[in-house]
């Protein structure tokens, strides 16, 4: 993970401080330095129109703004590529092996992980890099769903989202965003995962 994301961060000038040993405060204190306080990016909405493939959607979605298309992905196509079962996501959640086989035949590095903070969101928005993070949308039957995160804004605590499901440009609050992303599953890795997120790097 931490080769990943030095390659994929040099690109852009960078690296993501949590995955280095740094402790919080530090942490804190690179990411409110190097930031600025609010980033919105212009990525074409793609819905889903199912009720599974959320997660395909919302890569569909980040690959057609890095490749600035006059014409977004083909949804399909790219939940074909991912070579995703319906039924696997129906029982336990989202791949997100899936989605590296989007992100690898499309020739995009990419990587998921744990334990994010949304402080590692906004410092990899400021970056040129896209998250896809999954959060839970039923706290009854812990149902999870992917979106995209397209910006954010630090003074009014709130997050700008393309959700495949139901809306472009949705605003969430940090509080309840976090509140959806504390804990999701995922059918690959078969597990719950605390704070997740699928991470596409640009290509320069």
């Amino acid at each position: 993970m931490k080769k990943f994301f030095l390659k994929c961060l040099i690109l852009v000038g960078t690296s993501l401080s949590v995955l280095y040993g740094m402790d919080n405060k530090e942490i804190k204190e690179q990411h409110e330095i190097n930031i600025p306080n609010n980033i919105k990016f212009n990525v074409p909405y793609i819905p889903q129109n199912d009720n599974y493939s959320c997660a395909t959607t919302s890569m569909a979605m980040a690959i057609s703004y890095y490749e600035n298309l006059d014409k977004p992905i083909d949804k399909e196509l790219v939940w074909k590529i991912s070579g995703s079962d319906k039924n696997d996501i129906y029982k336990y959640g989202n791949d997100m092996e899936g989605l590296k086989n989007i992100a690898n035949y499309y020739g995009y590095k990419s990587e998921y992980t744990e334990n994010m903070n949304i402080s590692d969101i906004e410092y990899l928005l400021s970056k040129g890099v896209l998250v896809i993070p999954t959060i839970t949308t039923d706290n009854k039957t812990l149902a999870t769903h992917s979106v995209l995160v397209i910006g954010y804004d630090k003074d009014e605590k709130i997050l700008y989202i393309n959700d495949p499901d139901n809306r472009q440009n949705k605003i969430l609050k940090y509080s309840d965003f976090e509140t959806k992303w504390s804990s999701a599953y995922l059918s690959f890795p078969r597990k719950k995962a605390n704070r997740s997120g699928f991470v596409v790097c640009p290509k320069n």
